[in-house]
């Protein structure tokens, strides 16, 4: 605190122009300046900013290096420095031991670094930190399946600077977009890979649940199935099924896939058991699969409403 005019004026513990430091060593000094403790909320948040700023800049000097190291020979701890003009194909190989990476993240991080070379401008995004490696990755990832890297550029400066202000999905959805404008035989290629590679797998967690996935089907096939799937939870849930419509979903899905005639409950003893059914049938946590109930459509003169076939059939 310091006095003026008698008056106590709190002055921030924040260097001077904290905020427009760039990512580098002198953003590196001054974080190391300031003690949190004597911070407040707002400077706090700086704080937190200019240190993912910071982790950024790291990143795209860690992918630099890999670059380099992709280029340079195997030798030996006196060896002069060398750089060849091929990529060694063994990197990742030399990056699952190094950090202790597994081999899929020791093959995604160097086909980053790689791919970020014909990316000045996504490169230099990250360095600022205005990008995060995970929105690079999407970027990269996704231009990487073009064929010429001058149709990289094109969609990279197509890209720029909007994508700055994009997140999640709707920076997937922007990338895909642009992609598909410069070449469309490549966002069909990537489609045909993707369902080639289509797959059911099994996560177990330690707690004695799993994640069960069904990956790189169609689109359509997807959303046909997960219908399928939300009109048979919504018709349990409208019959009194107090179950929430996820924990449905999920329990209408594994017993269909395991060839059930039921509606497996995996925690009978909740309480929630579904209207109309039996003590016994929730102790035992089964509900018969009700079909899926159909919209109705609006009664018309020149339309009967009675057609001789249960509701919710046809």
């Amino acid at each position: 605190m310091s006095e003026s005019g008698g008056v106590s004026v709190r002055v921030s513990p924040l260097p001077a122009g904290f905020v427009e430091v760039l990512p580098g060593p002198g953003l590196l000094s001054a974080l190391l300046s300031v003690s949190r403790g004597d911070c407040n909320g707002v400077e706090l948040e700086e704080l937190v900013r200019a240190r993912r700023r910071l982790i950024c800049w790291l990143e795209e000097g860690c992918l630099g290096d890999v670059v380099e190291l992709a280029h340079t020979p195997p030798g030996l701890v006196d060896d002069p420095a060398v750089r060849v003009g091929s990529v060694d194909p063994h990197t990742p190989a030399v990056l699952e031991p190094l950090l202790g990476w597994t081999a899929y993240h020791a093959d995604w991080y160097a086909a980053l670094a790689l791919t970020l070379t014909e990316l000045p401008r996504t490169r230099a995004a990250l360095a600022r930190g205005d990008l995060e490696v995970g929105e690079v990755r999407v970027i990269a990832e996704r231009l990487a399946d073009l064929s010429t890297g001058a149709d990289r550029r094109k969609v990279e400066d197509a890209l720029f600077p909007d994508v700055l202000g994009l997140r999640a999905g709707l920076l997937r959805m922007r990338v895909e977009a642009e992609v598909i404008k410069v070449d469309p035989d490549a966002a069909l290629a990537r489609h045909r890979r993707r369902v080639r590679d289509r797959e059911v797998e099994i996560y177990p967690a330690i707690d004695g649940a799993a994640d069960l996935a069904v990956r790189g089907v169609p689109a359509d096939q997807a959303a046909e199935a997960f219908g399928y799937v939300d009109a048979i939870a919504r018709t349990m849930k409208q019959s009194g099924d107090r179950r929430r419509l996820g924990q449905l979903r999920a329990d209408i899905a594994t017993s269909l896939l395991s060839g059930r005639s039921h509606i497996h409950n995996p925690d009978p003893g909740d309480g929630d058991r579904a209207a109309g059914e039996s003590s016994e049938q929730a102790r035992r946590g089964v509900v018969k699969v009700p079909a899926p109930r159909a919209p109705q459509p609006a009664a018309t003169p020149s339309m009967p409403t009675t057609s001789g076939e249960p509701a919710g059939y046809g």
